[in-house]
Formats: structure tokens, sequence, C-alpha cells
């Protein structure tokens, strides 16, 4: 297997990312690419046990979303929700686009590209395809979110933070403490959040099957992988918190426009001819609105999809793992994407 190499994808003066590259496989025959957006408190380095671990016949690219260490900062942080929105789509398209042409990644017919979201990460996408939907993209933006992007996989976006549902009970309950800590604090109180580990009841994970969200039940976690030295050891150094507040303020708002928004740009992917499968991607053991919103997902796909055309497929991780699998067992985040 290649070594993993660290780069700068350079699209102009004020738009450069760093990324991960697994580097093409040992051979002239067609391969897939994943592309990896990452999610919040974190940038491109999170994705490296995923990136040094890539099956055969693949290739692994993550990359740091604007605003991140080793990529561009936002030119104005202050502008509008919209703005930010608009932005951060244009960026996803123009990067997923960049590696394309600049690492000839369709250069046999039947090599693939496949996108992955994490977490927060799924703002990104949905900002992308509305901007697809109100035709707003630049040529070669268009056509790699309209023809060249073979499959799309949501891995526990965040209910609340991109597809305009009301905030659930659980949600409710966290920000009501995370309110009322100091700055400090309230970054703790994050990563004990984001890395708890949730059990739920049998009932509840069929909804998510049916596609109907628990909005009503306040969780409480097991544990959390904060107290796991080993975990935390990895974690720590790559911890990359600044930007949150500028993703946090471009998602759209908990309300009937912030619902048809993420509608629109659902149909989009679903209307476009490259997208043969979306892929929902969940653990059983994440935290509370990561479980959420593939719930929100399937339900929304389900109701979204012509009768003819079924592209959406759930699938869950294997194990007794949480929201970061992806740096504890690389292997079986791997074998769920890739079933």
């Amino acid at each position: 297997m290649p070594p993993l190499t660290e780069s700068t994808l350079v699209l102009s003066p004020d738009s450069r990312f760093a990324y991960y590259d697994s580097g093409p496989p040992p051979t002239d025959e067609p391969y897939t690419t994943y592309i990896f957006v990452h999610g919040a408190l974190f940038n491109h380095r999170i994705w490296k046990q995923m990136v040094s671990s890539v099956p055969p016949h693949a290739r692994a690219i993550a990359h740091s979303t604007r605003g991140y260490n080793g990529s561009s900062p936002f030119p104005n942080p202050d502008a509008s929700e919209s703005e930010l929105r608009t932005l951060i789509g244009q960026d996803l398209a123009s990067v997923v686009a960049g590696f394309n042409s600049q690492l000839s990644l369709l250069s046999h017919p039947n090599s693939k590209i496949k996108l992955l979201t994490w977490s927060i990460g799924v703002c990104s996408l949905l900002s992308a395809y509305s901007l697809l939907a109100e035709g707003k993209l630049e040529h070669a933006q268009e056509r790699v979110l309209h023809s060249q992007i073979s499959e799309i996989v949501v891995f526990e976006g965040p209910s609340t933070l991109g597809f305009g549902i009301p905030a659930s009970a659980a949600t409710l309950a966290f920000r009501a403490v995370f309110d009322s800590l100091s700055p400090g604090d309230m970054f703790v109180a994050a990563i004990r959040q984001v890395t708890g580990i949730y059990d739920y009841s049998e009932a509840i994970l069929d909804d998510v099957v049916k596609g109907v969200p628990t909005m009503d039940v306040v969780f409480q976690p097991r544990s959390s992988l904060a107290d796991d030295e080993e975990f935390m050891g990895i974690v720590s150094s790559i911890m990359d918190p600044t930007p949150l507040g500028i993703y946090v303020k471009a998602r759209m708002q908990e309300n009937d426009e912030g619902q048809e928004w993420s509608r629109m740009a659902l149909k989009a992917m679903l209307d476009a001819p490259g997208v043969k499968e979306i892929k929902v991607l969940a653990t059983r053991h994440t935290v509370p609105d990561c479980l959420e919103g593939p719930a929100v997902l399937v339900g929304e796909l389900t109701s979204l999809e012509e009768a003819q055309v079924k592209k959406m497929r759930l699938c869950w991780v294997e194990g007794e793992y949480n929201h970061f699998v992806l740096v504890q067992a690389p292997n079986e985040l791997w074998a769920a994407i890739t079933s």
C-alpha cells in the first residue's frame, strides 16, 4: 500500500485545502475514490486511521474544510447565514472537482468517486446540493455533483445541524446545560457529549429503520471516550474547534423554511443521474442527535423518492462503537461503507 501523503489542494489564492491521500492503488485497473468530509472539532487528520487502512482497489482522500488548520480562512466570518452556506457549498463542489481534475480520479472510464460526510459535514453536503437545485454553481461544480459522484454516504449527520427540524428533548437538555457554562467548560462538555456512548432499545433502533426520530426522550450516556486515555491521546493533538461557531451559524434554522431547504437539497441528490446510491450510515451507540439525524434522513428520503427509483439505503456499523468508530475501528467502518 502506498504511504499516506499530506498535501494542499490549491484552487485559487484564497481557496487552499489541506488533505490526506492514500494514493492510487498500484494497478492499472479502475478504482473507487472515497472523499471524506470531517465533522466539528476536528480537521482532516481525524481520518488518518481510515485513510491508512484503505481497502484494495480504493483510494481515500480527506480534506480540511474552510477555516480549519491547513485550509484557507473564511474571508468574512461575520457574513450572513445564507452567504456562509453558499460559500461552504461552493467549496465542497469545487474541492471534489479540483481533486478529480488535479489527481485524475476518473482517468479510467470505470473508476468512481464516492463522497462521505461525517457529523456536521452534512451541512456542506446539503449546501452544495441546494446550490445545484437553484442553478447557482459554475459548470465544473455542477458537473461533479450532477454526474461524477456515484454514491453519497451520510454518516451520522446531526439532526439539528442541517435538516431544519425542531430540537429533540435530548438536544434541548444538553443545550440548557451547555449554555450555562463558561467557554472553557463548554469545550469540555462538548467533547464529553460528542464522544458519549449510549445504549438504545430495539424499539428506538427500529424507529430509525422506519425513518421516525425519537424526539421526546432524554438519554444518558453509559460512558464517554473522553475517559479513554488511548483514544484521547490520538485525538487531543488534532482538535480544531475554532471554526465550529461559523458552521453552526451556517446551518438552517429549526423551522419550516429550514426543512424545505433541506428537502430541496435531498431532492437534488436523488435527481442527480450520476448518484446511484445514497447510503445512510449509523452506529448503534452514538450520541442522540447523531441517531436522530439518520432517522430524519431515512424518513425524508423515503418520502421524496419516486416509486420507481430507490437510491436510499440504511446501513449499520457493526459492533459496540459510537460516533468515533473511524478512529477506534476503521476496518469496521470500511466494511459498512463498502457493503
